[in-house]
């Protein structure tokens, strides 16, 4: 026998619904991976002399992945509560890490695909690893 839960305009089967919820579950698994954590990103901040959204962006690029502007934009729950979500958002903030980086870290643009760290990848992690050792301690 099917149970059915019924929702005005939507019929979904109970056990969809169980399947929803292990799938949602997972991806918040997967996102937790992925997004910055806040003590990286004070890390960073402190480091490098960056602000938040800096921070988060390069964070977001400490894992060694090559990212879309659209993704950096939508890296962080934080970009949601500036409003100012336009294209060259992330244009404007990768030029500032340029700026304030040293020369030893390189962020290269992917024509048409995104933005990665091209050298000094192993500087970075190093720097946010040392925030994880501290914290554990």
């Amino acid at each position: 026998m099917s149970h059915k839960l019924t929702i005005p305009n939507i019929d979904i089967e109970l056990a969809e619904v169980t399947k929803l919820r292990q799938y949602a579950a997972f991806l918040r698994f997967k996102l937790e991976e992925i997004l910055p954590k806040d003590a990286d990103i004070r890390k960073l901040q402190s480091q490098y002399n960056l602000t938040r959204h800096e921070a988060i962006v390069l964070s977001a690029l400490a894992n060694g992945r090559l990212w879309s502007g659209d993704q950096l934009l939508t890296s962080s729950l934080s970009w949601n509560r500036d409003g100012g979500r336009t294209p060259n958002l992330i244009k404007v903030y990768i030029s500032k890490l340029r700026k304030k980086l040293p020369n030893s870290i390189t962020i290269t643009n992917v024509f048409a695909v995104g933005y990665r760290i091209t050298r000094g990848l192993e500087e970075l992690q190093k720097t946010i690893n040392e925030t994880e050792a501290l914290n554990h301690e």
